[in-house]
């Protein structure tokens, strides 16, 4: 009885290998401690997946997008959770798949813009008056890991060759889209990038006041980061971790709670929803040179 014993869990070790499944579950998020804000939920996550996935689960917040990269190469994490340029460059080697996304509550894929703008008492009217203006201007992004607040505007800027180092005063990183809207408020001397959703958002609730703003451009659609897992394991424990994401929102309310509040939205409002990889092919065509990517990566750096 012993040695069959011992034989059934050799055989059960072996399929599981086979079938490649982790022993434990290694989920990074490469966002919110990154970009040295948010409410951490490592945690709290960590606790959810084990409980769920009845496995050993580790959740951990990488130093910088290099090291997720290279972990997600090296096949050292199966899950990352992380904002779209971060999934754009770790899907660049087929490694990984979108399992769930931010979503509306009517179950479609939530997209968002970034816009470039100024005071309204800016003499800065078009993009061409930033490049005759731009010795008296300062730039201001959110911060260097931000999609809308300064990896797409940087980008859409460079393609319009306005190269923000040469053409501006000073380049500055405010930290949060709010400190950018009121900077820009503030400051008829300077030109701001940040979320244009999360700006609409500020004058609907009263915060700011659309006449207190010139808009220059807005971008194409931009679909929040997703959560991606390797696609190099089985099959069915790929299906297990999705489904245990897109049931965070009715199994773990509290958990939910505290994602929402990263994403600086109502609970009432959004959803987690199946992705699909498709979605960031808008943001594939931006960097679409690669001096683009090396740009980006440069911008990630510690």
């Amino acid at each position: 009885m012993k040695k069959l014993f011992i034989f059934w869990i050799w055989c059960c070790c072996s399929l599981a290998i086979s079938q490649n499944i982790p022993k434990e579950l290694i989920v990074a998020i490469g966002h919110t401690k990154m970009d040295k804000q948010g409410v951490q939920i490592d945690k709290p996550l960590q606790e959810y997946l084990q409980k769920k996935l009845q496995m050993p689960v580790k959740v951990f917040y990488p130093k910088n997008v290099f090291e997720m990269l290279d972990k997600v190469d090296s096949g050292k994490i199966h899950v990352i959770d992380v904002n779209p340029f971060g999934y754009v460059m770790a899907s660049l080697n087929g490694k990984v798949d979108v399992i769930a996304i931010r979503g509306d509550k009517n179950q479609k894929i939530e997209t968002y813009n970034s816009c470039l703008l100024v005071n309204a008492k800016s003499p800065v009217k078009t993009l061409a008056d930033l490049k005759k203006m731009g010795s008296k201007l300062e730039m201001a992004f959110v911060n260097p890991a931000s999609t809308s607040g300064h990896l797409v505007p940087r980008l859409y800027l460079n393609s319009q060759k306005i190269d923000a180092e040469t053409i501006f005063k000073d380049v500055t990183f405010k930290g949060t889209h709010a400190n950018v809207a009121e900077y820009i408020q503030k400051t008829p001397n300077a030109v701001g990038a940040c979320a244009y959703s999360y700006l609409q958002d500020q004058i609907n609730a009263g915060k700011f006041k659309k006449e207190d703003f010139r808009i220059l451009w807005i971008s194409p659609e931009i679909p929040h980061g997703p959560v991606a897992i390797l696609k190099e394991l089985d099959a069915g424990f790929r299906q297990k971790v999705q489904e245990a994401f897109l049931s965070i929102p009715r199994e773990a309310p509290e958990l939910w709670q505290m994602i929402v509040s990263n994403w600086n939205a109502k609970v009432e409002n959004v959803s987690y929803i199946k992705g699909d990889d498709k979605a960031f092919d808008n943001l594939r065509k931006i960097t679409n040179e690669a001096e683009d990517l090396i740009l980006i990566l440069n911008f990630y750096r510690d």
